[in-house]
């Protein structure tokens, strides 16, 4: 009975513990941010939950592209690199994905990253 209760807690509780991959993204973004006068982002738990998913969906089914089921008011950059590398300066680069980055609309954001084992996905949504 007790492993069981373990188990259930492991998959369906969610543990909100910021990653570093997550903190660092989000001061990139920020710093970018307030280079142009817009107000920092929060990170989101529950955004950053469906980062999660959607990146590991990528890495399964080694597939890249946006999310079709998103509404109109959520921004959402991906990447992919064959390497674990910050995407952030990477999206900076290219200019829609720099203005949903710095969009003073939004004000929450998720972030998160998967593995396959050959690329990595990156998935940042806004709010």
């Amino acid at each position: 009975m007790l492993k069981l209760l373990i188990v259930f807690l492991v998959i369906f509780l969610p543990f909100n513990k910021t990653t570093e991959f997550e903190k660092t993204c989000i001061a990139e973004v920020n710093q970018l941010r307030k280079e142009v006068g817009t107000q920092p982002l929060k990170l989101d738990p529950k955004l950053t939950a469906k980062c999660k998913r959607y990146a590991k969906k990528l890495a399964r089914t080694g597939r890249f592209e946006h999310d079709p089921r998103l509404k109109y008011n959520v921004g959402e950059n991906i990447a992919m690199s064959t390497s674990s590398k910050n995407p952030i300066m990477i999206w900076a680069n290219s200019a829609g994905h720099y203005r949903n980055m710095v969009d003073r609309d939004f004000k929450k954001v998720g972030v998160a990253m998967a593995t396959n084992g050959k690329e990595w996905y990156y998935v940042m949504r806004l709010k």
